[in-house]
């Protein structure tokens, strides 16, 4: 092997190396990126299921209070005089 030879096949080695560690490095920023994605979501489900459980209590007299209103608004019509 030739000493141009060797110092290329040095060079494409320590360009290998580089390229391997920026795309390890893609790699693991991506896998966060999702992780954190996921984990957003999670949370933003979450609090719309909690919201929902605390506020549940006072919904559920409105939703009575709203049927019974229903009820009493689809009583037969009174007699034409």
């Amino acid at each position: 092997m030739t000493p141009e030879e060797r110092q290329l096949l040095e060079r494409v080695a320590t360009l290998t190396e580089r390229n391997y560690k920026m795309l390890r490095r893609l790699h693991s920023s991506m896998v966060w990126g999702r992780v954190l994605q996921i984990a957003y979501w999670v949370i933003i489900i979450g609090l719309a299921f909690g919201a929902y459980y605390v506020i549940q209590p006072y919904i559920s007299p409105l939703y009575t209070l709203l049927n019974k209103m229903s009820q009493i608004a689809n009583l037969p019509s009174l007699p034409k005089l």
